[in-house]
C-alpha cells in the first residue's frame, strides 16, 4: 500500500522472478551444461564464496525479487553483460585506469572494432562504464568505470584469476572428455 492507502503497482517482473539465493549456486553450477552456463554459474560460485565476507549478507534466502533463471527477468540481461568475455577483458584495463578506445582495441587481442564499440555501449547504457569526450580535433574519447562498475572489480578479478589458475585442469578435463566420447570440441 502506498502513502494514500492506494495499492502501489509492482514492476512487471516482480512476481515472475523468484529469487535465486547464493545458497542455490552449487546446484546451478552442477546443472550447467554449456560453456556460457558454466561461466555464469561460476559467477554464482564466486559470489557465494564472497558472501562470507560481505557485511550486508546474512543467510539464505536472499530477499531480492530478481532471478537470472527466469527468462524475462532484467537481471538476466545484466548477467549476460557482466559474464561476457569481452566485458571481463575490458574490465582488466579499466580497473587500472581510464582508457581510450584505440588503446583498448590494441590491448585486447582478437576483439573487433564493432564488438568493442557494442560492448562499451552496453556497459555505458547499464551505468557500469562512463564515457568522457574531450573536445579536441579529432575528439578524444576516454572510458572509465563508474562507481557502480567499480563494485564489480573484485568479482571480475576473481573470475579472471580463476580462469588463469585452473586453465590446465580445464584443458585436461576437455582432453579426457574428447578421448572418452571420441569427439573433438573447440
Amino acid at each position: 500500500m502506498g502513502k494514500n492507502g492506494h495499492e502501489v503497482p509492482q514492476a512487471p517482473h516482480a512476481h515472475s522472478c523468484p529469487s535465486l539465493t547464493l545458497c542455490e549456486a552449487p546446484q546451478v553450477l552442477r546443472r550447467a551444461k554449456t560453456a556460457m552456463q558454466i561461466r555464469k554459474a561460476s559467477i554464482y560460485a564466486i559470489l557465494r564464496s564472497m558472501d562470507k565476507t560481505l557485511p550486508t549478507s546474512s543467510s539464505c534466502p536472499n530477499s531480492s525479487p530478481h532471478s537470472v533463471l527466469m527468462a524475462h527477468c532484467p537481471s538476466r540481461q545484466v548477467l549476460d553483460l557482466i559474464a561476457d568475455k569481452w566485458t571481463a577483458l575490458i574490465f582488466s584495463l579499466l580497473e587500472r585506469q581510464p582508457t581510450r578506445f584505440n588503446e583498448m582495441e590494441r590491448a585486447i587481442e582478437g576483439i573487433s572494432h564493432k564488438m568493442l564499440t557494442q560492448t562499451l555501449r552496453n556497459l555505458e547504457h547499464r551505468g557500469i562504464v562512463e564515457r568522457k569526450i574531450t573536445p579536441t580535433v579529432p575528439p578524444s574519447v576516454e572510458y572509465s568505470l563508474s562507481p557502480l562498475g567499480a563494485t564489480l572489480i573484485p568479482l571480475m578479478a576473481t573470475l579472471r584469476q580463476w580462469a588463469e589458475e585452473h586453465m590446465e585442469e580445464v584443458e585436461q578435463a576437455r582432453q579426457a572428455y574428447e578421448e572418452r566420447e571420441g569427439k573433438t570440441y573447440a
